[in-house]
């Protein structure tokens, strides 16, 4: 049993992180290099992040309440994760070869199930050893010790959820032409849901001690985090309760998906997609390129799930931001983020640098990738029809979110000009960067959307990392400068002249599919 697993987990990460191309390619040093410096990139750069914010906690006199908040980050973020993994976890493309092996369903199952896990484990042990180099000098090695552990095993429960409402997302749109309006209508939801969550957070925790008071939120809203902070603590009770619910939950999910993935994956594997039947329109050659590319980016629910949930989340934030009573005025609140208070341009922007279509929208091509190839169209043309769809999906949502803030911060003159320009200029640097990743490191041979999209891409972790990186960096800056409008200022200049050196550099851009 645990040879046939161990296989089958062998088989699904070398697929879907590439590792065998990376490594047996002839430029396979400098495709690794790239691959894990990206990856590198991003961790490091909301590490970063969190570790600013616990730090602060800790100078505050709040070390008590790391544990806490550390489980309640590492849960959510493992969740978030896992259920991005969890679409592709049990209805997946390739299950006639995979049951055409000497294996059963359960351990199919199983092997399926602990990728997700090991997902949710990696981003939750790498967050919760953040928290834990925070807690260090305020509690004992042992509690560190316990508290990473206990991190690990309560992965098992976010990674269970995770791949349940994956599972259930890809099996509503398995049989459906449009996969993209079933995520368009689940990211919606699970948005809505974050609005009503956070919208009774901010009321519970309303107050002259708002951390504080998360100590009484967290446990009800989200009891997993709490059990894995009681770990710290050494709460017999909490121990005995995440062992329980962990081991509980992914068995549950990996007997009841054994049981399940004939009937999961029926439909999945004969449907078709309909062709359209809409009549032929004379227009423009970028015109008709940029219809394509939409048709093609709205019928994809792995590439909307992993690109435009940063701006729905943006919409969300800001008007928790605007519109509660707290607000941004609270002393607690600009004590913990002063670099928000007074970089709130930035904070638009690094939503908008999350949100980049284009550094997959070339691999997306894949096998139709002839029909660019043989037509008589201009590379340009090609690359603006791609960039012009990243732009309409984040300059109305952009637009949305400024407008929310403007109106709840009562933010006018200069800085009304700043959070318009500096996110704008963003917008127009980050699909072109990803564009020119896209170009430079192409996947065109996959056999799932889900490979061009999240199988280890290069150039999606490359821009994302890029472009975090261009924000984070001007966020400091702008907090230790005593003239921080002069600093956004400068910044969208940059970004700017960067962005025109890059559409600049496409313009010249030959394009080779191969």
């Amino acid at each position: 049993m645990g040879n046939d697993i161990a296989a089958l987990m062998k088989i699904q990460l070398c697929e879907e992180l590439r590792l065998g191309a990376v490594f047996h390619r002839q430029s396979s040093n400098r495709d690794a290099l790239t691959y894990f410096a990206s990856v590198a990139l991003v961790a490091a750069l909301f590490g970063f992040l969190q570790y600013m914010f616990m730090d602060t906690l800790a100078q505050m006199g709040l070390a008590d309440q790391i544990p806490l908040i550390a489980a309640f980050i590492s849960v959510t973020a493992s969740l978030g994760f896992s259920f991005f993994r969890g679409t592709h976890a049990f209805v997946f493309d390739d299950y006639d070869f995979v049951m055409s092996m000497p294996v059963s369903s359960t351990h199919v199952a199983l092997s399926r199930f602990l990728s997700v896990y090991l997902v949710s484990a990696t981003i939750g042990l790498y967050l919760s050893l953040i928290g834990a180099l925070a807690m260090s000098g305020h509690y004992s090695m042992g509690s560190v010790f316990a508290f990473v552990a206990a991190t690990l095993l309560g992965s098992l429960i976010p990674a269970s959820i995770g791949a349940t409402l994956g599972t259930i997302v890809s099996r509503a749109g398995s049989t459906s032409s449009h996969k993209g309006a079933t995520s368009i209508v689940a990211l919606v939801a699970i948005v809505a849901v974050l609005a009503v969550l956070m919208n009774w957070i901010s009321g519970e925790v309303g107050g002259s001690d708002m951390i504080a008071s998360l100590g009484d939120v967290v446990p009800a809203s989200c009891p997993p985090a709490a059990w894995i902070a009681g770990w710290a603590a050494w709460d017999i009770q909490c121990i005995i309760l995440l062992i329980v619910a962990s081991l509980a939950s992914a068995t549950a999910v990996v007997l009841v998906a054994s049981r399940c993935l004939m009937s999961l994956n029926s439909r999945n594997a004969s449907t078709a997609r309909k062709a359209s039947a809409a009549e032929a329109r004379a227009s423009g050659r970028l015109f008709s390129l940029y219809r394509r590319d939409v048709r093609r980016y709205v019928s994809s629910r792995i590439y909307i799930t992993n690109t435009a949930v940063g701006m729905l989340l943006l919409v969300v934030l800001s008007y928790m931001i605007a519109f509660t009573d707290d607000g941004l005025d609270s002393s607690e609140l600009g004590q913990l983020m002063p670099l928000l208070t007074t970089s709130m341009p930035l904070f638009v922007s690094f939503f908008v640098a999350l949100s980049c279509t284009t550094s997959v929208s070339l691999s997306m091509e894949g096998d139709t990738r002839w029909i660019l190839g043989s037509s008589p169209l201009r590379p340009w043309d090609i690359f603006l029809s791609k960039i012009l769809v990243n732009i309409t999906i984040v300059i109305p949502l952009e637009l949305v979110s400024i407008a929310m803030l403007a109106t709840g911060l009562g933010i006018s003159g200069v800085d009304l000009v700043l959070l318009v320009v500096v996110p704008t200029s963003y917008a127009l640097f980050t699909p072109a960067l990803g564009m020119v990743m896209n170009i430079r490191y192409p996947r065109y041979y996959w056999s799932s959307e889900y490979y061009a999209v999240k199988g280890g891409s290069v150039s999606m972790l490359g821009s994302m990392g890029i472009g975090l990186a261009s924000v984070i960096v001007p966020l400091v800056v702008s907090g230790m400068s005593p003239v921080p409008d002069l600093t956004m200022g400068v910044t969208a200049t940059i970004i700017l002249i960067l962005a025109a050196v890059l559409y600049l550099h496409l313009r010249g851009t030959r394009l080779y599919f191969y």
